[in-house]
């Protein structure tokens, strides 16, 4: 199956070295983009994360990591993005959620023809923690309204060539979602790391709800060799500018 992977810039922010690495320079800030997947190559494409829409909500919730705060121009909305690819919500045929922080799953509500594919330990700890790492609305959509079209699944395939692995750390739903392309095997690793060279010098996150669950993601991620992707690793952009393409 030749995939093709391109990443949506869904807005920026700034972050202090602290909170990206753990004991971080407090005084080193780092560019955030906020990054959604599109996965084309099925009849039907996929998104990894639905994407940030309440802007100002993320600033006043997230505020105390921001060292800059998050800013979207009307063509980094997720509807805009998708438009430049000739897509619509109702287009996306499944949406998988690398975790359920609110940045990633704002826009949830959009994809209402979409199978929804969510770590089934994430969710079913979730359903039991009163915790803001899983908004209220989010989880409305997965345990009610959109429950019929969720796929809960832990290290599994979710089709031919793309895999989803349980990562934790980050947060108890984290996981990561491998993409076999004809340019090799590429690791979606939502906030499992935030930058691709947390790999090598194996500096674990600085936002998490297990640090050795984070630190164990790195290993898992080294230890699998595809290319990492993180979901706010300006490099992105610079090194795969239209994307991975499957030819």
């Amino acid at each position: 199956m030749a995939y093709t992977i391109r990443p949506i810039c869904n807005g920026q922010c700034k972050v202090n070295g602290y909170y990206t690495f753990y004991q971080g320079d407090r005084e080193a800030l780092h560019v955030f983009p906020l990054t959604v997947w599109l996965i084309e190559g099925r009849p039907r494409p996929i998104l990894v994360d639905a994407g940030l829409g309440d802007v100002g909500r993320m600033n006043r919730d997230a505020g105390h990591v921001l060292a800059e705060p998050i800013v979207q121009r009307p063509d980094q909305d997720i509807r805009a993005q998708l438009s430049r690819f000739g897509y619509q919500p109702d287009d996306i045929g499944k949406v998988i959620l690398t975790h359920l922080h609110f940045d990633h799953v704002d826009q949830l509500g959009l994809f209402n023809k979409a199978e929804i594919v969510v770590s089934k330990r994430g969710l079913e700890g979730a359903r039991s923690a009163s915790s803001s790492w899983a908004p209220d609305e989010t989880m409305e959509i997965l345990t009610g309204s959109g429950a019929n079209r969720v796929v809960a699944m832990d290290d599994a395939r979710v089709e031919a060539g793309i895999e989803v692995a349980w990562m934790g750390g980050h947060t108890p739903c984290s996981q990561a979602v491998y993409v076999n392309t004809n340019a090799g095997e590429f690791a979606l690793a939502g906030d499992a790391v935030f930058r691709a060279d947390q790999i090598e010098s194996k500096i674990p996150i600085g936002i998490y709800s297990d640090l050795e669950e984070a630190r164990r993601a790195i290993d898992k991620l080294a230890e699998r060799g595809a290319t990492v992707l993180p979901s706010h690793d300006p490099m992105v952009y610079d090194r795969y500018p239209e994307g991975v393409i499957g030819v």
